[in-house]
């Protein structure tokens, strides 16, 4: 969180990206291939899905935080994260 002020947090997303040092970083195919996607189908989803996060933080702050999120408290009395 960057500021707040008159109850008002104003946030920025600095980062929004997959996890790629998880325990399935390293798989070549989905857990479940419900689908039968082949493992190039598979590199491909995973690389735009990476590209969907990029895009979806770049909308949260650029339209979604731009004005600031009305707390219900006030900062001061309460250690406050907001987390997604």
């Amino acid at each position: 969180m960057e500021t707040d002020n008159d109850d008002i947090a104003h946030i920025k997303i600095l980062e929004h990206k997959l996890n790629r040092d998880s325990a399935f970083s390293g798989r070549q195919l989905p857990v479940r291939n419900g689908l039968k996607i082949t493992k190039n189908e598979y590199r491909e989803f995973m690389s735009t899905l990476g590209f969907t996060a990029k895009y979806f933080k770049d909308w949260l702050n650029s339209d979604e935080f731009k004005g600031g999120i009305a707390l219900p408290f006030n900062l001061k009395e309460f250690k406050t994260d907001v987390k997604f």
